[in-house]
């Protein structure tokens, strides 16, 4: 398949890379040249797929005509509602969570009644955007990460929770919560902790940001009849106090993203 990748940031470089490795004729192109093609158009011409990987500012800007197979970046846009028409084909937006082996594992468990309906679910997700992101560090002022109008923050950044929680507990109905910036020297927040309601009933808090001092990635579900729990760094899930561990490096994930798209 011909793949044509727009953006070569970290994880621009990161799909081309993996596209490469499952047999993809990958073809490249950035605004600021690197790419194997000179222009946008060039690169995306007879491409079966497209993965858009610019900033977020620049998603829909980015978003050519053809293929219908497009994986774009998460956020889809840096402003709600998005002011463009709704492109035609097929998106699928890229939060890779959805295809690591331990939270697969979890939402199984979760589908199939194993703790019974759901209670309570609570969730930390994060980092620290000056010690864990090197391309967005202090010394990035220009970052989008470090600015809001430009789809940067921490609760467009760390949405990945919020997706992982959809997919596993179902949608949200309610939601409410503090936004905003405690720490890091930046235009946009750095912190989000919100309080949900699902469709189901269940309650569930999320702590999310940018200024923790080492990454986080926590889940606790709890149902009539038992827990769930998921450690990032650990590699681990824990069914009634039961370790299951993974040992499969986190990498895997976006391959496995990748494949998905295919």
């Amino acid at each position: 398949m011909k793949i044509a990748v727009i953006g070569l940031g970290s994880i621009g470089r990161r799909h081309a890379e993996n596209f490469r490795a499952l047999g993809c004729d990958v073809r490249t192109w950035d605004i600021v040249g690197g790419g194997t093609h000179p222009t946008l158009d060039k690169a995306i011409y007879n491409s079966d797929g497209v993965v858009i990987a610019t900033p977020p500012d620049a998603h829909m800007i980015s978003l050519p005509p053809a293929p219908a197979w497009r994986m774009i970046e998460k956020p889809l846009a840096h402003e709600s509602p998005p002011l463009f028409p709704a492109p035609p084909g097929n998106i699928l937006v890229a939060y890779p969570w959805r295809h690591w082996p331990p939270l697969q594992y979890v939402k199984r468990l979760v589908d199939e009644g194993r703790i019974g309906r759901l209670l309570s679910v609570s969730t930390t997700y994060g980092a620290h955007l000056d010690k864990h992101y090197p391309t967005h560090g202090p010394d990035r002022k220009d970052s989008y990460m470090r600015d809001l109008s430009r789809g940067g923050g921490c609760l467009l950044d760390c949405s990945h929770a919020i997706d992982y929680l959809r997919w596993i507990c179902g949608e949200i109905t309610e939601v409410s919560g503090v936004v905003e910036r405690r720490l890091i020297d930046m235009a946009a927040d750095d912190s989000a902790d919100l309080m949900v309601r699902f469709s189901s009933g269940a309650v569930g808090t999320l702590r999310l940001g940018l200024y923790f001092p080492d990454v986080k990635g926590e889940l606790e579900i709890i149902g009539t009849e038992g827990a769930i729990s998921w450690s990032r760094t650990a590699n681990l899930v824990r069914v009634n106090g039961e370790p299951h561990e993974y040992a499969e490096d986190i990498g895997q994930m976006y391959v496995r993203e990748a494949r998905h798209f295919l």
